[in-house]
């Protein structure tokens, strides 16, 4: 089975692309074409065709798409990850035709909700080619279900984000410790939010909260951001005179793996504006599980569901409220976490979906 995999994801920072690369392994002999980035870091290899993250990087992506499908020949499975490999995957789909297309719609975008005229357009797409495909894949339950009934198509298959974070060359934690080991000196209660400071992620809420708080606890945020959210955020800190604050960036997985580990509560925030906010499906949440960290979400549906059916954390719009209630019964907390944790296992949920995937192509 030969499989050809596209996706504008960016390698080192996409967890669910790296996952989906790996269920497409046990499928079959697998071509995969991404973003990195660092094209320096990384050796261009026969398997793993890589886009420079710049300027032309979406006009190269679609080239390199087509001249990987032109290169392997006959494709029997054409693997269409989110929604910008639509384009390349349409025009492969057309002029190689492949036996059988799946496709990832791991955000719920929708035309109406979508304010540019390039992203409705790209709604349009993306809803097109979701009817002429074999197999579609959904998030979580509470998508699929949306989907089926508001695109009118199959039930999608449903592969959530159960996903944790690895360390990817030995003796990395220690170089972290030289770096950043000075920001984890203190005696404090760590929280983390791996959303960077996106004042559209409810940040600027969490950063207020900090203050409600008081140094007892510290915030980490780890990600990135506009110009506009960092001015928004250092303004919050400022208004507060707030010292227990730490903007460390965007980070590898390297990074995140160091951090969170380091940490003793995590923050999963969405918004409740449009439906993919909504209906969320963050692998961070399983992220932060798997190192250990009981969770503080604010109120959407899978998250409160969530929360209420493992009793792994707390969802509450009040983060200062929902941190003090997991701060203030933590050892619960983590026992519901290394609870669940022990019930999952990743291996198994990547070949539930291979298995769905051959199945569905005999």
């Amino acid at each position: 089975m030969k499989v050809l995999f596209i996706s504008f994801g960016l390698w080192e920072h996409d967890g669910r692309t790296r996952d989906l690369v790996q269920v497409c392994k046990l499928v079959g002999d697998t071509q995969y074409v991404t973003k990195v980035v660092n094209l320096e870091s990384r050796q261009e290899e026969s398997h793993h065709c890589i886009v420079s993250r710049n300027a032309l990087s979406y006009f190269r992506f679609i080239a390199k798409s087509l001249w990987m499908a032109i290169r392997m020949g006959s494709i029997d499975i054409l693997f269409i990850d989110n929604r910008k490999a639509v384009i390349p995957g349409m025009l492969i789909k057309w002029l190689k035709k492949p036996r059988y297309t799946i496709q990832d719609v791991r955000e719920l975008y929708l035309t109406e909700e979508v304010r540019h005229l390039a992203g409705k357009l790209g709604c349009v797409l993306e809803q097109h080619l979701m009817r002429c495909c074999e197999i579609v894949i959904a998030a979580n339950e509470d998508r699929a279900r949306f989907m089926e009934k508001s695109f009118r198509i199959p039930r999608p298959l449903v592969y959530e984000n159960v996903r944790k974070l690895e360390y990817t060359k030995p003796n990395v934690e220690t170089e972290y410790w030289k770096r950043y080991g000075s920001l984890l000196s203190r005696d404090t209660i760590r929280i983390v939010a791996t959303s960077g400071y996106i004042v559209k992620r409810m940040n600027g809420e969490l950063v207020e909260a900090m203050a409600r708080l008081g140094p007892k606890f510290e915030l980490f945020l780890i990600g990135g951001g506009s110009k506009k959210d960092l001015e928004v955020i250092r303004k919050i800190i400022e208004k507060h005179s707030l010292a227990n604050i730490h903007i460390v960036g965007r980070q590898d997985q390297n990074g995140m793996k160091f951090f969170v580990s380091h940490c003793h509560i995590g923050v999963v925030s969405y918004h409740k504006n449009d439906m993919n906010n909504r209906f969320c499906a963050p692998g961070k949440i399983y992220e932060y599980l798997f190192e250990g960290l009981p969770v503080v979400t604010t109120e959407n549906p899978p998250l409160v569901d969530f929360c209420t059916r493992y009793q792994v954390g707390v969802a509450d719009d009040d983060f200062a409220e929902a941190i003090q209630a997991v701060a203030g019964n933590y050892d619960y907390f983590r026992q519901k976490v290394k609870q669940y944790v022990e019930s999952l296992d990743i291996d198994a949920h990547r070949k539930r979906l291979a298995r769905c995937i051959l199945e569905a192509s005999q």
